[in-house]
C-alpha cells in the first residue's frame, strides 16, 4: 500500500473533519473541492489530484460513518455523537413515536 503524503492531504482531511463536526446540524457535510482549494490556497486541480488520499484519511477517522467523493465535493456522514451542533429536533422519527 502506498504511503499517503502527510502534507496537504492530511491538513485537508483534518479540516474537513473539524469543520464538519463543528458545523453540521444533522450529521451530513458536503464540501466542494473549490472551497477546500480556497481554504488552503492551492488550486482546485491540486485538491482533485489528492482527493483519493484525502478521502482515505477522512474515512479512517473514528468520527466518520461514511464518506465519498460526489462530483467535485467531499460528501461526509459523521456519527452523531461527534456533531457539536446537532439539531435533535430534525432527528425525531414520527414512525417511532419520538
Amino acid at each position: 500500500m502506498q504511503e499517503i503524503e502527510r502534507g496537504p492531504a492530511q491538513r485537508i482531511a483534518a479540516w474537513l473533519i473539524r469543520d464538519g463536526t463543528d458545523n453540521t446540524m444533522g450529521g451530513s457535510w458536503l464540501t466542494g473541492f473549490e472551497q477546500a482549494a480556497k481554504q488552503f490556497c492551492i488550486s482546485e486541480e491540486a485538491v482533485r489530484d489528492i482527493s483519493a488520499d484525502v478521502l482515505d484519511l477522512v474515512c479512517s477517522d473514528e468520527a466518520v460513518a461514511d464518506a465519498e467523493i460526489n462530483g467535485d465535493a467531499f460528501d461526509i456522514v459523521f456519527f452523531l455523537g461527534y456533531c457539536k451542533n446537532l439539531d435533535t429536533e430534525d432527528l425525531e422519527c414520527p414512525a417511532l413515536g419520538q
